[in-house]
């Protein structure tokens, strides 16, 4: 009986997440629905948190002399590259938490 209510669950969840999927921003906007305007706001948050913790691990490992952090990795030529792939990656999740096209086509 426990498996059938969850998965009922589970298929309601994939339902109603499924009416979202190709939701245009436009269209998004003009939705009073305010459960999808806070899983924005949310999925917003947290592009922006996690855009800077990726950006500030990239500049401590790419600029790790300046910090003394002086060890094995960090003055490879692999941790510069990494780094620069970090704070790119970092900029391109606080770039898309100003955006917002979450729903876009």
């Amino acid at each position: 009986m426990g498996f059938i209510d969850n998965f009922s669950i589970l298929f309601y969840l994939a339902l109603r997440l499924r009416k979202f999927e190709d939701m245009s921003l436009e269209e998004f906007e003009n939705t009073p629905d305010s459960k999808t305007k806070r899983y924005v706001l949310m999925k917003s948050i947290m592009d922006f948190g996690m855009g800077f913790i990726y950006l500030g691990i990239g500049i401590i490992i790419f600029f790790s002399k300046e910090f003394h952090l002086n060890n094995n990795f960090s003055d490879s030529t692999i941790a510069k590259i990494f780094a620069v792939v970090v704070i790119i990656y970092g900029s391109w999740r606080i770039y898309r938490g100003i955006k917002k096209d979450y729903y876009k086509d």
